[in-house]
């Protein structure tokens, strides 16, 4: 029999959270009624932000509420490309979009908390990230180094030092990238055409340090 759980039960197993899914909901209310969910968005308590995944209306809205809710959306990701960037002062605007790397199939979410992008890449290219500590479940981030490889990799694009200069990224933080680090995860890639970019990211490095 389902049972009628109160918000305010509720709101006091689940807040640890931060963002849950239902599967997550089962676990501590086993007999939980699904149209209590209906309800609470109804009233605004809760938004929903895909089919499973849900949080408290109430919680702050913030750059690493932004990056939690980005790794949940689409698992495993990790948050990369332009919001790794921003994130590590690469970038000098803040960027519209969370993005992130996945091994599912390329994808976008639009719901209440914002915009969620995924780019695909091979199971094997799922590296290069670390967890960064918050009060719920720790946040994986792409260290700089695969950040820039990750972008270059999925930007065929860039071709030119102009290509590059139209980035406007940072050249300090740039140029304090770890190098041998870099040029090894180059290397697990195994990609002609990234190595070619990163021959072009270099000729721009040079021009400018």
């Amino acid at each position: 029999m389902r049972n009628r759980i109160s918000l305010l039960a509720f709101l006091e197993q689940m807040e640890v959270f931060g963002v849950f899914s239902t599967q997550d909901i089962y676990k501590v209310f086993p007999h939980f009624d699904s149209r209590r969910l209906v309800e609470w968005q109804a009233k605004n308590y809760l938004q929903k932000l895909s089919n499973k995944w849900y949080c408290f209306t109430k919680m702050e809205r913030s750059e690493f509420s932004q990056f939690r809710v980005a790794n949940l959306l689409s698992k495993p990701s990790y948050i990369s490309l332009e919001s790794a960037f921003d994130y590590y002062g690469l970038i000098p605007e803040a960027t519209f979009s969370t993005t992130s790397v996945t091994t599912k199939k390329t994808s976008h979410f639009d719901n209440v908390r914002g915009n969620f992008t995924y780019r695909s890449i091979k199971n094997s290219l799922f590296f290069g990230y670390k967890t960064l500590s918050t009060n719920q479940e720790p946040i994986l981030m792409a260290e700089l180094e695969k950040a820039i490889l990750d972008y270059l990799y999925l930007h065929s694009e860039i071709q030119t030092v102009a290509d590059m200069e139209a980035l406007r990224f940072n050249t300090d933080v740039l140029a304090g990238i770890d190098l041998g680090k870099f040029m090894s995860y180059l290397s697990l890639f195994k990609s002609r055409a990234l190595e070619k970019r990163v021959k072009v990211l270099t000729s721009y490095l040079r021009s400018i340090l």
